[in-house]
């Protein structure tokens, strides 16, 4: 046998054995029935959803989907989370454990898509979790590509489903991979956890998952963790320089919140530490952005690491209030490398709705020398830094650690600066005035010192 032969054979041996290698790596999925097992309508295109592991921290989803345009777009941010998105045209691929818990991986041929965590059939306790999605599509067909994070699979998840879903009422169709029995007075439940089938997690892991990760610990718990480790315009930032935010809230009075930053060393405030300061935005500080729904309504939370901080609340651009809104701050940054802070936050100061957030950290002088930093930066075509740019803010699932938020009327706090809900009752016949909002908020502020304590 010649060179060449040898040469050639030595090739056609390495691409079966590469095939086999991938093949066993990834599989293949064709959803062809009805959620209650009757063959659907397209069976000549059908969904065709691939599984295989893309490297040890995450694993690809790929989509081959007829697009039916029906629903139309939802018209969320391509690429970033959509709350309900479910109501559109929709892939969906759900894996779940032995104590039926799961996640649940939306993926829709406009872009958008959402990942929810469930403790228990239907119970979530985390929506709006980030993925990388792309998505590509022309007048008849549809492609996208996910790549999921292996933490945000449950330990010992051995079943799985998926379903497609298009059309709009009352001609939506739903479709699923393993269906239940046909049964004509039923209702389509994707949550029906007894018509998951096992599979092969080998397929999508490397390494057996037996423990929780920080992001299931998190869900459980209510805490949402942020960290600003880029500059505004999109530089990652050297470890040290990061700056590290905890949200959570306890027995419902408040939203506490951790903040963990570099020490600069910057001049100080010229005010007494532990009072809101109008300027602080011009010294080492921490910004927290939470907007409401409808891109309206923003409060904003600054913090200093001496215990300085201000309390803002805007419509728009415009600045609503004063800067005297109280809240429980305490920090150590006076003589330290790094410092941390812990603040109260009054539930009543949160805008209705709760849903994006961004946040920034800045230090040194102002102009150009002054380093500004975000959690979500700026986009690459923004010169300069805009912290009320909403396009922006990335989702949050506050309802998921504050029920309250889905509460769509504002706090008497916001309606004291914007006219958004009916003026309060007068006074009883008695003589009595309710009790003002401000008296609450001190009481809550001084319970909220034991529960900061504990």
């Amino acid at each position: 046998m010649s060179l060449v032969e040898c040469v050639k054979r030595w090739r056609l041996q390495l691409i079966v054995i590469l095939f086999i290698i991938s093949s066993t790596c990834a599989e293949e999925y064709r959803i062809l029935t009805t959620w209650d097992n009757r063959t659907i309508d397209h069976l000549d295109r059908p969904v065709v959803i691939r599984l295989e592991r893309h490297d040890e921290s995450a694993f690809k989803i790929s989509v081959d989907a007829p697009f039916f345009n029906d629903p139309p777009n939802p018209n969320g941010t391509v690429g970033e989370p959509f709350f309900s998105l479910w109501d559109y045209e929709v892939v969906e691929v759900f894996f779940l454990n032995d104590k039926n818990q799961y996640v649940e991986i939306e993926l829709c041929p406009w872009g958008q898509h959402i990942v929810l965590l469930l403790d228990g059939q239907r119970n979530t306790i985390r929506h709006s979790l980030f993925i990388e999605f792309t998505a590509t599509r022309n007048d008849t067909h549809w492609q996208g590509v996910a790549l999921i994070p292996v933490h945000f699979l449950p330990p010992n998840v051995g079943k799985m489903n998926a379903y497609a879903i298009h059309g709009s009422d009352p001609k939506r169709v739903y479709e699923s991979l393993y269906p239940v029995a046909f049964n004509s007075t039923a209702a389509a439940d994707f949550h029906n956890l007894a018509a998951f089938k096992p599979f092969n997690a080998s397929i999508i892991v490397e390494n057996a998952i037996d423990a929780y990760s920080d992001v299931w610990v998190d869900s459980f718990t209510g805490i949402r963790r942020l960290e600003i480790k880029h500059t505004w315009n999109g530089t990652l930032l050297d470890p040290q320089d990061a700056v590290e935010l905890q949200l959570e809230t306890k027995s419902g009075y408040g939203l506490f919140i951790k903040i963990n930053a570099p020490r600069y060393g910057d001049a100080l405030p010229p005010s007494p530490s532990g009072w809101p300061f109008d300027g602080l935005s011009s010294y080492e500080v921490v910004h927290l952005f939470l907007l409401g729904e409808n891109d309206t309504k923003t409060l904003e939370l600054q913090f200093g690491p001496t215990g300085h901080y201000a309390v803002i609340f805007w419509t728009n651009r415009t600045k609503l209030g004063d800067l005297q809104r109280e809240i429980t701050y305490k920090t150590n940054g006076f003589n330290s490398v790094f410092w941390e802070g812990e603040a109260f936050i009054p539930l009543a100061y949160l805008p209705a709705r709760v849903y994006k957030c961004n946040a920034h950290s800045a230090h040194g002088p102002q102009g150009n020398q002054r380093q500004i930093n975000s959690l979500y930066p700026a986009k690459s075509n923004e010169v300069r830094p805009d912290f009320q740019n909403y396009g922006n803010y990335k989702a949050i699932d506050m309802t998921m650690i504050y029920p309250g938020n889905d509460d769509v009327t504002c706090s008497d706090v916001w309606a004291d600066n914007v006219d958004c809900r009916p003026k309060p009752p007068p006074a009883s016949a008695a003589g009595h005035a309710p009790i003002g909002h401000y008296a609450l908020l001190s009481l809550t502020a001084f319970i909220s010192t034991f529960i900061m304590v504990a």
